[in-house]
């Protein structure tokens, strides 16, 4: 069974992006999924995720648009699941091909993530979850909640 479809997630009208999720389902039945963001205005498609679970989050744009974040989950062999939160910085729609670059990662080892809530500009709340199955379907309870605050430019590492 080797079965494709894409779910629509959401849309920013600010920002004048769909999300969209390009959906499939491997022999095993293991699902995985590619994150786009489309650009109503232009049609030009972003790709942020898709090396690993079908889990990948729904973008979360600071309160100002200048970073976006979402989960990604990969796979690792010895490890399994790592859950991670991935921020893009967000540039000016001017050079709409330049639009996003990666600017930060933070892994959440043996964790479920629930979801992303920007409390300011430059900080966020992670929900920790628990999954629990209601009649086939799932539920995602959050539990917990993890401060990622994002460092300034000048503290990371530049590589020429």
């Amino acid at each position: 069974m080797n079965d494709k479809w894409t779910e629509y997630v959401g849309y920013y009208p600010d920002m004048h992006l769909h999300a969209v999720r390009s959906c499939s389902v491997s022999g095993d039945l293991h699902g995985f999924a590619d994150l786009f963001l489309v650009d109503a205005q232009t049609g030009l498609s972003y790709f942020l995720a898709g090396d690993g679970d079908y889990n990948n989050g729904v973008p979360a744009f600071s309160p100002d648009y200048k970073y976006m974040a979402f989960i990604d989950t990969d796979y690792d062999y010895e490890a399994g699941y790592v859950p991670k939160v991935k921020v893009f910085r967000v540039h000016s729609k001017d050079s709409p091909e330049n639009l996003f670059s990666f600017f930060n990662e933070t892994e959440f080892v043996d964790m479920d993530l629930a979801n992303i809530v920007w409390i300011n500009e430059t900080e966020f709340l992670v929900a920790q979850m628990e999954v629990e199955w209601e009649d086939e379907k799932r539920i995602d309870i959050p539990v917990s909640y993890y401060k990622v605050s994002l460092p300034a430019a000048e503290d990371l590492l530049q590589v020429p």
